[in-house]
């Protein structure tokens, strides 16, 4: 099992954590931007919660979003998908799309992904009232 994933199950309060920080985002709506700001509160939530050194992605850079440094001689690599619901997801932005392409795709890293329910939250939110 992958090192991060393995983190993240060992301590559940964590990921609860993770949904309340999620739901600040929101504020002000969803935002073009939403994806980075996610990706930053994953990035500091990694360093904060576990003491992980993380390094973003330059900004170039297309087929990773962020490494930990697991010690002096390992990193991994970390291709960051996030929705709101679960859902299909889009693997490669840049590029023209077209099935052959899809086909030959090739993930060079693995891919976090993190959902939250936003939907089943509203609807909890609209019963209670």
């Amino acid at each position: 099992m992958d090192y991060i994933i393995q983190l993240l199950k060992s301590r559940p309060e964590t990921l609860e954590l993770l949904g309340r920080l999620w739901e600040i985002l929101y504020i002000e709506g969803s935002t073009p931007d939403i994806g980075k700001r996610r990706e930053h509160i994953i990035r500091t939530l990694l360093e904060m919660e576990f003491g992980l050194k993380v390094i973003s992605a330059p900004p170039m850079e297309r087929d990773w979003d962020f490494q930990v440094i697991l010690d002096e001689n390992r990193r991994q690599s970390y291709s960051l998908k996030t929705t709101e619901t679960i859902t299909t997801l889009k693997v490669a932005w840049n590029g023209f799309p077209s099935l052959e392409r899809a086909r030959k795709f090739e993930f060079k890293y693995p891919i976090l992904y993190v959902t939250a329910n936003r939907k089943e939250k509203e609807n909890l939110s609209s019963h209670q009232k």
